[in-house]
């Protein structure tokens, strides 16, 4: 089924003190060394526990609002939530993530400590494949996922 959305193993583990990484993949996927997913998941830990990617300064510059624009939710390396972001509607404001050209997303709500990635390829095999519905059902998918996250807390 073209549609399938998988949650990996990663979706259930409720360690004590520690983040949670959620993934959902279409077309399904098995995780291999070198899968896309297992470096998302330890890229998206390392953000949530801010270890060893970047210092404090530089961490809270990219993933706050930077207010260069008026009124944009731009950060300096992210978004953060509004309400038509790629995230849906059930982040907090501690939030921060981005939503590339194929459809492929990841949001963070350090908050909750969570991570939500959603690999994707809207445009396969196409570029005309990207359909205005694809932005709409993806956060629905992240909304679905957030609500099944807060359930398993």
């Amino acid at each position: 089924n073209r549609h399938r959305r998988v949650l990996s193993r990663n979706a259930l583990h409720r360690g004590r003190g520690e983040s949670r990484v959620l993934e959902i993949c279409t077309h399904g996927s098995t995780r291999t060394p070198g899968n896309p997913r297992s470096y998302s998941t330890a890229f998206a830990r390392a953000l949530l526990e801010k270890r060893g990617l970047f210092d404090n300064e530089t961490y809270t510059a990219f993933t706050h609002k930077a207010g260069l624009v008026p009124g944009s939710s731009r950060c300096l390396g992210w978004d953060s939530p509004t309400i038509n972001s790629s995230s849906g509607s059930l982040f907090s404001e501690q939030s921060f993530g981005h939503a590339g050209f194929t459809g492929t997303s990841l949001w963070f709500d350090t908050q909750r400590q969570l991570a939500i990635i959603l690999l994707s390829n809207a445009v396969y095999p196409r570029r005309e494949c990207k359909e205005v519905a694809f932005v709409q059902e993806r956060r629905k998918i992240y909304d679905q996922v957030m609500k099944y996250a807060l359930r398993q807390a």
